[in-house]
């Protein structure tokens, strides 16, 4: 059963837009909006036994005090669900909007202007969004700033609330007066695990949430937003926000919650990006074009260094990959202070392993040098560098994978055979796989690329989780990408035998 406030015999669903109203400015309007949904829906607060020094301690007291005002933390975290509607007023407009939450961290926003719909997603994992404003109304990964945003608002309970579970830092600073009708309010400064700062303005007298100051990047750099929690209502036993005012350096809006309803039914399907669809009647030569215009001239590439980390066997390992033309590779991982080699000349596979005792150079296998080489081509594309070693390429039709249907395309070479899976609509590798001696067996090794961005001219994947045998056994997370680098002479050469690890 769902519990819900209506301001209205019946809620917004339609926007009316004054004729006035410019492209500029609905742009601006979404920023605004997009900035303050998840204070908007859920104040945040804490659990007073998350701090230290007991009951006399005054942050424990006053975040105690806040959720009782609130209606009681236990009844906060029974809430699962939430679902709320809205109408935003600014630069002489007024906007519909909605949001969808769900625990733990799925989230949903949307609004309509001028006939055309705007959404941020975030389903767990992957932030997305469709902003019709840049002239796109397809689904897209959001850029950096904006995803780590949305990530931020999808925590349904809030920054203050296991606080210390989430690596947050909390202050209590003095008692300020933000003058009517905010009144006077306790001033709690927040630090978050990646760096960032919230401001949280408690009210002296009803222990209510008053405002919140933090910088939030929408897309158009960081921005200074401050929220006014201006009028609550009560919804199933919990106090939640009625109307807010919102200023910053982009203007000042008005927020009017008209419907939000409590543990409602949510079809999670909403807030995973929709799957990409493939054009069954495109020849495999047509796929090929398209899929290198889309990796970004990957064969104008010489050399490529990326940096990351590996994860593996519950260690997150810093790892170096370098690249060159033809077919060279080589990865470096620091294993607690030890350094870990794999590389390939283009005729000869070689590791340096202290941890598995190998700690002169020793030869690798010929499957091995595949496997190695294969680093090369999730960063530059493994199609342009099975065409370059000569494999042949047939287009075996459609098939899913995940939530995209693909183009599956086979690559034989002898006896060997590999399939590569490009996305529908942005032919990018979505999966790769081959049979391969893994751990000392034979098994199907099945790469998923996720997360592309453009990184120095080339389209990457920032994150590749190798599967065998079904199970997930590594993951490799990019952080940056450099091409054109010059490299020492020999650096992908067995060194002689007797040369140690550390050179």
């Amino acid at each position: 059963m769902n519990r819900a406030l209506s301001a209205e015999p019946s809620c917004h669903s339609a926007i009316a837009v004054s004729p006035r109203a410019s492209r500029r400015g609905s742009r601006a309007l979404v920023a605004f909006l997009a900035v303050v949904t998840f204070v908007a829906v859920v104040s945040a607060g804490a659990a007073a036994q998350e701090t230290a020094g007991g009951a006399a301690d005054p942050l424990a007291d006053l975040l105690a005090r806040h959720y009782e005002a609130r209606g009681g933390l236990e009844v906060l975290r029974a809430v699962d669900t939430m679902h709320v509607e809205g109408v935003a007023k600014a630069q002489g407009m007024e906007l519909g909007f909605e949001i969808w939450r769900q625990r733990p961290t799925f989230y949903r926003q949307q609004m309509s202007m001028q006939g055309m719909q705007s959404i941020q997603a975030y389903d767990g994992a992957v932030a997305w969004g469709v902003n019709p404003m840049t002239g796109s109304s397809k689904p897209a990964p959001l850029p950096e700033g904006l995803a780590a945003t949305t990530i931020l608002q999808a925590d349904f309970d809030g920054v203050l609330v296991d606080w210390k579970r989430k690596r947050a830092k909390l202050e209590l600073g003095d008692v300020v007066d933000l003058g009517a009708p905010l009144g006077k309010a306790h001033v709690i400064e927040a630090t978050l695990q990646g760096g960032g700062q919230q401001t949280f303005y408690i009210g002296v007298e009803d222990h209510l949430l008053r405002r919140t100051v933090q910088t939030a990047d929408q897309g158009m750099g960081p921005v200074e937003v401050t929220v006014d929690f201006v009028e609550y209502a009560e919804v199933g036993g919990l106090k939640v926000p009625k109307r807010q005012v919102i200023n910053s350096a982009m203007g000042r809006a008005e927020l009017e919650f008209t419907r939000t309803e409590l543990d409602v039914d949510v079809d999670p399907e909403i807030f995973y990006m929709p799957g990409q669809t493939a054009d069954a009647s495109l020849s495999l030569d047509q796929i090929l074009e398209r899929h290198f215009a889309a990796r970004g001239g990957a064969e104008g590439v010489q050399t490529v260094r990326a940096t990351g980390k590996l994860g593996f066997m519950g260690l997150n390992i810093p790892l170096v990959i370098s690249l060159a033309k033809p077919g060279k590779s080589r990865l470096e991982a620091d294993m607690a202070g030890s350094k870990m080699i794999l590389a390939y000349d283009g005729e000869q596979a070689w590791t340096v392993s202290p941890l598995q005792a190998i700690t002169t150079p020793e030869a690798l296998s010929a499957e091995a040098a595949d496997l190695i080489e294969l680093f090369g081509g999730f960063l530059w594309g493994i199609l342009e560098q099975a065409q370059a070693d000569g494999w042949a390429l047939s287009l075996t039709g459609v098939e899913t994978v995940g939530r995209d249907e693909t183009y599956a395309i086979e690559m034989k070479q002898g006896e060997q055979v590999r399939r590569a899976f490009l996305g529908g609509e942005d032919f990018l590798e979505r999966r790769f796989s081959l049979d391969a001696e893994f751990m000392g067996t034979q098994q199907q090794i099945d790469a998923l690329l996720t997360l592309y961005a453009e990184q120095a001219g080339l389209m990457v994947p920032r994150s590749i989780t190798l599967n065998s045998g079904g199970a997930p056994v590594a993951t490799v997370e990019l952080e940056a990408v450099e091409t054109g680098v010059s490299f020492a002479e020999g650096h992908f050469s067995m060194p002689p035998a007797e040369t140690p690890a550390e050179q």
